[in-house]
């Protein structure tokens, strides 16, 4: 927000609803500059998701949950919907996130991970990515550039020379700031955008938004290639078997949640805040460094009592609700 008043071409994007939400309860004021900057255009809320979910380990339910709980709050934030599916860092992509984003209104998909393949390099920077049903979406990979981009004179090259599609469209989406551990852009990155735009020997750079870059990249969509299924990543597979326990305890409260909805079918019975609750922190615990196992320690400490606690509750609500449910049956069938 500051560095928007210092630099007026600096545009920004941000992705996560529920990192939002944390700001509204914790800095409000901030919140409110934020959405001043959403309405201006220089800030984009985008991204899909409710948080940056990861698509191995979660139920297709909850991988859905992410997206409409996502979509509602971009929706809140913006007045519309999210087009873009922002990934950055996930470990590899299901084969079904196509179809879940065309359903619920995303056409575009973005991400560096797939730069991460050990052996085989991934064959595209822009490409269509079709899942099995047919459902496609036109998605972009920046080569050559990962999670803290400082805008240098290398960084700028490669993610120019990694743009394999570069005879078809000749822009490069190029994510820029600290990234990993946080931060986003600095003052020097601004700065420093500024004085390589037209340098000689380098690609002009211009501030803009992630929708509008794909607006742009999706006239050339005819032409792109087409990538079918699972998007798959061979570096980090080993999160996949660590932190067992919290990926039981994640199960345990996804089965929970499907129970105790069950159980409201059953009776005929209204949803309360308690459920809608323990749906948002279990969509919150698939972030894609949470549920794979690949999160600081402290998340564990934290996380594993929570879940463990909302499967409880979860849990003893639905057998709550079906002897309610059992007790009035009897007492119908006394009185008759």
């Amino acid at each position: 927000n500051r560095l928007m008043s210092l630099y007026p071409e600096f545009r920004f994007a941000y992705s996560q609803p529920m990192s939002y939400e944390a700001v509204g309860r914790r800095a409000p004021a901030l919140l409110a500059a934020v959405r001043r900057r959403i309405r201006s255009g220089q800030w984009e809320a985008t991204g899909g998701m409710y948080v940056e979910s990861d698509s191995n380990v979660p139920s297709g339910e909850g991988l859905v949950r992410t997206f409409t709980l996502g979509q509602e709050g971009f929706a809140q934030l913006s007045g519309r919907r999210s087009r873009v599916l922002w990934l950055p860092d996930l470990f590899g992509f299901a084969a079904c996130l196509p179809q879940m984003m065309r359903l619920s209104g995303v056409d575009y998909f973005f991400t560096t991970k797939t730069t991460w393949n050990t052996t085989n390099r991934f064959p595209h920077s822009s490409f269509v990515w079709r899942g099995p049903g047919g459902h496609a979406v036109l998605g972009h990979v920046t080569q050559g550039v990962q999670f803290n981009n400082t805008l240098t004179v290398e960084q700028v090259r490669a993610a120019t020379n990694g743009n394999f599609q570069g005879d078809l469209h000749p822009e490069v989406l190029m994510p820029n700031g600290w990234g990993d551990g946080g931060g986003g852009p600095s003052e020097d990155m601004c700065e420093r955008a500024r004085r390589l735009d037209s340098l000689r020997g380098l690609p002009s750079l211009e501030w803009d938004q992630p929708e509008a870059f794909f607006d742009r990249l999706a006239t050339a969509r005819d032409r792109l290639p087409v990538h079918d299924g699972e998007i798959y990543l061979e570096y980090h597979r080993g999160t996949y078997t660590t932190q067992a326990r919290v990926k039981s305890a994640f199960r345990a409260l996804e089965r929970a949640l499907q129970t105790r909805e069950a159980a409201l079918v059953a009776r005929q019975a209204a949803p309360d805040a308690a459920l809608d609750h323990a749906w948002r922190r279990m969509v919150f615990a698939q972030f894609h460094d949470f549920i794979p196992g690949s999160s600081i320690p402290e998340v564990y400490a934290e996380g594993l009592p929570e879940l463990a606690q909302l499967t409880a509750a979860q849990t003893s609500a639905a057998a709550e609700t079906l002897s309610a449910g059992l007790s009035a049956r009897r007492a119908v069938g006394a009185s008759l």
